[in-house]
């Protein structure tokens, strides 16, 4: 394969991406509003521009996750995706507030888990059941 960044004079090339899903509703299937998902896109963001360099949050979707610890029980939601593109040297450093962002994200909007995307691999944190 050709050199691209080489072909097209570019300054920089990165070849690792991070994707987050960025919630709309709790795992009881609650909206958490527009505003509040605005808010934590723009957290996201701050935490990937100020760490990995930029990011970019692309409309809601809509997904749907089977929450396990609830029998199975479909969470409709409408995440917003936000992708960024960096290196594995990057990510391995700023590892530490990346996790705090997920586990901040996570326990504060009341997920069943938060899911992200390094490369090709998809991964999952898990947050305990509470009626």
């Amino acid at each position: 394969m050709p050199n691209f960044g080489e072909l097209l004079d570019a300054d920089k090339t990165e070849s690792t991406l991070l994707v987050l899903y960025i919630p709309s509703a709790n795992r009881k299937g609650r909206s958490l509003g527009a505003g509040a998902q605005g808010r934590w896109v723009r957290k996201a963001l701050k935490v990937l521009g100020r760490h990995m360099g930029g990011a970019t949050a692309f409309p809601r979707g809509l997904g749907v996750w089977r929450d396990d610890a609830q029998g199975g029980k479909l969470v409709w939601d409408k995440p917003v995706l936000i992708q960024c593109y960096t290196n594995e040297e990057t990510l391995e450093s700023n590892s530490v507030a990346l996790r705090e962002f997920l586990m901040a994200l996570g326990t504060q909007t009341q997920q069943g888990a938060v899911g992200f995307v390094i490369d090709q691999d998809f991964y999952e944190i898990h947050f305990p059941w509470k009626e």
